[in-house]
């Protein structure tokens, strides 16, 4: 990585915290893994999860669906499908408000996101700006679209833009490009 001597010393010290880019070069030239990571930046590790199917049986144990959990913690239905299959694991802050709701440390409630989980990407269009699922949702709501309609008009399937408003899929490409016209 390219600083000098005396900005890692006084990284090592306290006086000053590396960029997250700094930080994305020492995760990558240490080929760390997340609880390596943790650990260096004093996070504490989650060696106790829960696994999917369990946080499935403690949703169930609240007498809650899948989308009234949803509501209650901030995020959509479709992410608790998610993480109760294992295909992704939630974040920090929504592994928080799972552990509050269920009386829990947050440690307990499921793995933090590992390298290709977790977090969604955004589509990023050549201009830099980012689109959510969210933005995705109101371009197609905005040019009074139904999704149908939307994946008519785009040459894709209606799968495809549920996917991308559900934050499954990110478009790319020129399936990004029609997008970004239908919001002109």
């Amino acid at each position: 990585i390219e600083v000098s001597v005396a900005t890692i010393t006084a990284w090592e010290i306290g006086k000053s915290r590396p960029r997250k880019a700094n930080l994305a070069q020492i995760v990558t030239l240490r080929n760390m893994n997340q609880s390596q990571v943790d650990q260096a930046l004093g996070r504490k590790a989650a060696p106790s999860a829960v696994k999917p199917k369990q946080l499935k049986r403690l949703r169930k144990r609240l007498a809650l669906t899948q989308a009234e959990l949803a509501r209650r913690i901030g995020v959509s239905a479709a992410a608790i499908t998610s993480w109760e299959t294992g295909k992704m694991a939630p974040g920090r802050k929504s592994r928080q408000a799972l552990a509050d709701l269920m009386q829990t440390p947050r440690e307990q409630v499921a793995e933090p996101p590992q390298k290709g989980k977790g977090v969604r990407p955004r589509a990023t269009p050549r201009g830099g700006a980012r689109l959510s699922p969210k933005n995705i949702k109101a371009i197609r709501k905005d040019a009074g679209l139904s999704q149908r309609q939307m994946a008519e008009k785009m040459g894709v399937s209606t799968n495809a833009v549920y996917n991308w408003e559900a934050g499954a899929n990110v478009p790319r490409g020129a399936n990004l490009e029609k997008l970004l016209k239908l919001r002109k």
